[in-house]
């Protein structure tokens, strides 16, 4: 049976007969033309898949004050929307990777905030080989600029590569000033005063649980430890007849809010409000209330970058992703963008002289679910000191009567107004943290 299976004669259908004579063997018939094959990859490659490109680091400077932050956000202005856009009309990049980044493998380094400014920033993506960063400076705003570039390794990420994070802090000194000090745009810091701040400032370095210094993290999360590097602070300067201080925070990472709360903490231990004790307690699970300081004067400082520069920094391809080179351009940029925007927030609006005035109103302990938050005993003092100066004040505008201008005794501040009150010398009271506070006397 299966010898004839195989035996048996198979018919194929009829194949169509072919005209020889139809047969070109013209090679321009068969194959088309370098036109025809320019034509079609023009339209089916994408410009970014024919010009050559390679990974790439931006060094970048900005003012955020007018700006929601480094981040794209639909219907948001923001540092990276103006960068994309400067980059499109300089055909740097195209439509597509306007609306996707991630294919031109894009990243930041750090993503500063609302209104949050950087003197160094980086990001890395790919660029074509003729890049000119002059061309996409001539399509960005003076409160952006693009300092330099430099070419990395095909795998560089510049938020994955980083080693650390340096954030700087420009403040008046005043915010700092002792509680009996008076505080005013006239006030300078004493050399006794920089290094108790300076010593404040050292107990935050090494590893510790930062969850009071940021919204929704809680103690048990890992994330929540951050190692802090160093944080220092500059020898006091003047601008525009106030003077400042510059404090510099290194770490590894930073959470949202994070340096600000912890300036913030500073600044109220230096005034009196809180004290070492406080300081200890936010580290610990409980949460403690702790005010968080304007982010006028906050900026990104510098993007570190340690073990790529050991490892590929000297290999003759590469270079170190440090800018000495365009050092003066970046002093230059914050002198003339950033520094102003911050001296003329305090001139002008006395942002910081304001939130100086909210520090009574915490607590600096516990926060208790659903209480009525209590003001600690300095802050009740506080309160009253500013209470007696309105009255005082409204007795001598209805008496027609003005105060001694030849004695400073006993006058407090607000708004940086001198505001005469009692002549006497203040009393010195121990509230229940150890904490001297002026006592006043009707």
């Amino acid at each position: 049976m299966s010898s004839s299976i195989l035996t048996e004669p198979v018919s194929l259908p009829a194949q169509p007969s072919i005209d020889s004579s139809t047969l070109k063997t013209d090679d321009s018939t068969v194959k088309p033309t370098e036109t025809e094959l320019s034509a079609v990859k023009s339209e089916l490659i994408p410009d970014r898949l024919r010009i050559k490109r390679r990974k790439t680091v931006l060094m970048l400077s900005y003012c955020g004050k007018d700006y929601y932050g480094m981040q794209r956000n639909p219907d948001t202005k923001t540092i990276e929307d103006d960068l994309f856009k400067a980059m499109l009309r300089c055909n740097y990049i195209d439509e597509e990777v306007m609306k996707r980044p991630a294919i031109c493998f894009f990243q930041r380094a750090a993503r500063t905030d609302k209104h949050v400014s950087a003197a160094r920033q980086i990001i890395s993506l790919k660029m074509p080989d003729d890049t000119d960063i002059a061309k996409i400076n001539e399509h960005l705003p003076p409160a952006i600029r693009v300092m330099g570039l430099k070419r990395v390794t095909k795998n560089f990420d510049s938020k994955g590569n980083c080693d650390a994070r340096t954030y700087m802090y420009m403040s008046p000194t005043f915010a700092f000033a002792p509680y009996d000090a008076i505080v005013s745009e006239k006030y300078r810091m004493p050399p006794d005063v920089l290094e108790q701040l300076r010593e404040i400032l050292k107990k935050y370095i090494g590893p510790k649980n930062f969850h009071n210094f940021t919204s929704r993290k809680k103690f048990s999360d890992p994330s929540a430890i951050r190692f802090i590097k160093t944080f220092t602070c500059s020898e006091p300067f003047e601008k525009d007849g106030m003077e400042y201080v510059i404090l510099e925070v290194k770490g590894q990472s930073f959470m949202l809010h994070q340096i600000r709360k912890m300036i913030g903490l500073v600044m109220a231990m230096m005034r009196g409000f809180a004290s070492d004790e406080t300081l200890t307690k936010t580290f610990g699970k409980d949460r403690i209330d702790i005010p968080r300081a304007p982010g006028v004067g906050l900026m990104l400082g510098h993007v570190h970058y340690e073990r790529y520069d050991k490892r590929y920094g000297t290999d003759g391809m590469h270079e170190t992703l440090t800018w000495e080179s365009v050092e003066d351009k970046v002093k230059k940029f914050c002198d003339e963008q950033i520094f102003p925007v911050i001296t003329k927030a305090e001139k002008e609006d006395k942002s910081m002289l304001e939130w100086m005035a909210t520090l009574p109103y915490h607590t600096y302990d516990v926060r208790e679910h659903g209480a009525v938050p209590k003001m600690t005993a300095i802050g009740n003092a506080w309160i009253q000191v500013e209470k007696n100066a309105a009255n005082i004040l409204k007795r001598d505008l209805e008496g027609g009567k003005e105060s001694d201008s030849d004695d400073d005794e006993g006058t407090n501040e607000t708004n940086a107004k001198k505001i005469k009150v009692e002549k006497s010398e203040p009393i010195m009271e121990a509230d229940s943290i150890g904490t001297k506070i002026p006592s006043t006397t009707s």
